[in-house]
């Protein structure tokens, strides 16, 4: 729905009859500012001019309205208008002041640190760049774009898991129905579970986005090969293909699950093979001498099979027969 039909539907619901034209005033900035920060995460110019074109007619003194003014120069590359209106706001006492006096300090004379962050995060040392960011961004980021690349870094540290998804949920609750976001929140799920029902409900949904499609074909495909050679897995390919019926890359990867499902249940019908599972059962009990046994029955059934070689290695190890285990690695 265009920008100037959801405003009329605003203006003209019930509700806001109700209200005096200060809170309608209120209402309305509030949420065209909000547009304006979503055009921004979307990188969608259009709605960023077009909710700024009604904030300017509401209230062009407003702080945060001028404060939305700079942003859309600095999205259209109106440098030097940006800076000129940013330096007559400069005095004003108001958080989002602090935020572009920021986001012209991160353009300017901490470019070459946050070039450095993202440097350290590409070389995946993301708990340096993490430290980079809480270091510059105490209190504020200069917008939102920061805040998701730093919730994305704090996302690779297992430890930081439920602090990464604290900080996703903050920028869903304040920016719902985001593709951007959800499909973050989705890839940080699937991490820890990729058959989580929420994040392919997300996918799903996003896989008739012209937007977003493509990037959640590529996240479901992934957690698909991350799922164990099971039925259920099998299921859950009949899903994806109801999103993604034509996709070359999906039945290619689908034939490649069927053939390792295939020889999963081959191996699994297989006396040795079930041997040497239950071997490693006694291994894991430090029962050596029931494991050794077991591993040495399997052993001659799967002659060549590299998992019961390295099963007897890690048992010589534990016993401490390093010397033996060399030989099995």
């Amino acid at each position: 729905m265009p920008i100037k039909w959801l405003f009329a539907v605003i203006i003209a619901s019930p509700s806001v009859f109700a209200l005096s034209s200060n809170d309608i005033d209120t209402q309305s900035i509030d949420w065209l500012i909000s547009q304006v920060q979503l055009g921004e995460i979307e990188q969608d110019t259009q709605l960023m001019s077009d909710s700024l074109e009604k904030l300017l007619s509401i209230a062009p003194q407003n702080t945060q309205v001028q404060c939305a003014q700079v942003r859309v120069l600095y999205a259209r590359k109106e440098t030097e208008r940006a800076r000129n209106l940013l330096a007559k706001l400069t005095q004003k006492a108001h958080p989002c002041v602090e935020s572009l006096t920021m986001l012209e300090k991160v353009s300017n004379e901490e470019k070459a640190t946050i070039a450095q962050a993202r440097l350290r995060a590409r070389a995946g040392q993301y708990n340096d760049a993490v430290k980079i960011y809480n270091r510059l961004f105490k209190s504020n980021y200069p917008n939102i774009e920061f805040e998701l690349e730093h919730i994305n870094w704090l996302a690779q540290d297992e430890n930081q898991y439920q602090q990464a998804l604290r900080g996703y949920h903050s920028l869903m609750n304040r920016y719902p129905n985001s593709g951007r976001f959800e499909l973050a929140y989705a890839r940080h799920l699937l991490k820890q579970n990729p058959a989580n029902k929420e994040a392919l409900t997300l996918l799903s949904h996003y896989a008739h986005s012209n937007q977003y499609s493509v990037e959640a074909e590529f996240t479901w495909l992934n957690a698909l090969q991350d799922m164990p050679l099971n039925k259920s897995t099998e299921h859950a390919y009949e899903r994806y293909f109801a999103a993604y019926p034509k996709s070359s890359k999906g039945h290619v990867q689908f034939s490649d699950f069927k053939k390792a499902y295939k020889a999963e249940r081959e191996k699994l019908a297989d006396p040795a093979y079930q041997t040497w599972l239950k071997g490693n059962v006694e291994l894991e009990k430090r029962r050596f001498v029931k494991a050794e046994a077991l591993f040495n029955k399997a052993l001659k059934g799967r002659p060549t099979d590299p998992e019961i070689y390295n099963s007897l290695g890690l048992l010589n190890l534990r016993q401490g027969n390093n010397a033996q285990a060399y030989h099995f690695f």
